[in-house]
């Protein structure tokens, strides 16, 4: 379920092999739900937003939020379909979501298809307001609190259905950005020397999606695209190029990749600079940081390697930089949960 207050969004775990079906848009047909003629379509979640997913799927727009539709004098969206559920186990459970109040409550109910051991729950999306989605387990009737902060997170490593050809999907293994993070997608380069500035970055979260890879048939082995480079504009207002070099497919689950800050372009100063000081740059043995408030310090190669790491007291503070590299580095400053970024040189 979303946890935006004024989106209607609700996934299924297409990955794990849950399907959704619309058996009825009769509401009343709850109790006396027959399946007995029912087209069983298939519906999927968008591949290009988080505010759509398949409870969405044949939505056309407001007032339809394809599971319900959105009342005008009260503002609260009611269910207007039943559906069937398909779950990893192999069950089949309807499923009618009744209603999102405009206080963000979540109200729906499920049963088995003969209308025992139903259930009904409300939940209110404040309980979540820290993440991007928050999830309920059908199979053990219990609300599961599964993701990291939204601030502390730029992609999510996961397996999704793509429609390969239209009307056709499988299940793959790819990546989804986060909603504050953009993507731009170079294929046929030189990825050594591809440059950002060409590619429009948009937030499509499957910009990055699963198409780096393809099997080949006859080594059956997976093959990683060696002209394809991802440009992804993070939460830490970097921008990375993000080149993936191997898969390990279903026997491991290992995926290797490699990322780099675009030179020194995408590194932007925030509002927080003023509160900070660093000195001398270049440096040659020390880097002196002075700062308003106690924090954090970082010191990251072009790379994104981080070569130092300190905790900040207010005033003045020592690093020690006689070990590193000649070249230019990358320093934060975390203070109050707000960052401030440099760039440093090192001679």
């Amino acid at each position: 379920f979303t946890t935006k207050i004024v989106d209607a969004a609700i996934w299924t775990n297409e990955g794990l092999g849950v399907e959704l079906f619309v058996a009825s848009t009769d509401t009343s047909d709850w109790n006396t739900l027959d399946t007995t003629g029912m087209t069983w379509d298939l519906m999927h979640n968008s591949p290009n937003t988080w505010d759509e997913g398949s409870f969405n799927d044949g939505a056309v727009g407001h007032p339809d939020y394809g599971w319900g539709l959105y009342n005008n004098i009260t503002h609260n969206v009611f269910g207007s379909k039943i559906f069937v559920m398909k779950l990893e186990n192999g069950s089949y459970k309807k499923v009618m979501i009744q209603s999102m109040l405009t206080n963000g409550d979540f109200s729906f109910k499920i049963a088995n298809l003969d209308g025992t051991s139903e259930v009904s729950k409300t939940v209110n999306k404040s309980s979540y307001n820290t993440k991007n989605l928050f999830y309920y387990d059908v199979i053990n009737d219990v609300f599961v609190d599964r993701e990291p902060v939204n601030a502390d997170w730029d992609m999510l490593f996961t397996r999704y259905m793509e429609e390969i050809i239209p009307g056709t999907y499988y299940p793959v293994t790819g990546v989804y950005i986060n909603p504050a993070v953009t993507g731009a997608k170079a294929e046929g380069v030189d990825t050594n020397t591809a440059d950002w500035n060409n590619y429009t970055q948009t937030d499509s979260i499957t910009i990055v999606g699963s198409n780096w890879k393809s099997f080949n048939n006859g080594t059956f082995q997976w093959v990683i695209a060696d002209s394809l480079a991802y440009f992804i504009t993070a939460q830490d207002g970097n921008m990375y190029k993000l080149i993936f070099k191997d898969f390990g497919g279903s026997s491991t689950g290992d995926i290797t990749f490699a990322t780099s800050i675009v030179s020194a372009i995408g590194i932007n100063e925030d509002v927080l600079a003023s509160s900070v000081m660093f000195y001398p740059n270049p440096a040659n043995d020390i880097l002196n940081v002075d700062v308003e408030r106690n924090g954090k310090a970082e010191l990251l190669s072009l790379t994104g390697a981080r070569v130092v790491s300190k905790t900040l007291n207010a005033g003045i503070n020592s690093l020690d930089v006689s070990s590193l590299a000649t070249g230019v580095y990358v320093l934060r400053v975390y203070q109050n949960q707000q960052v401030s970024i440099f760039k440093v040189v090192v001679e």
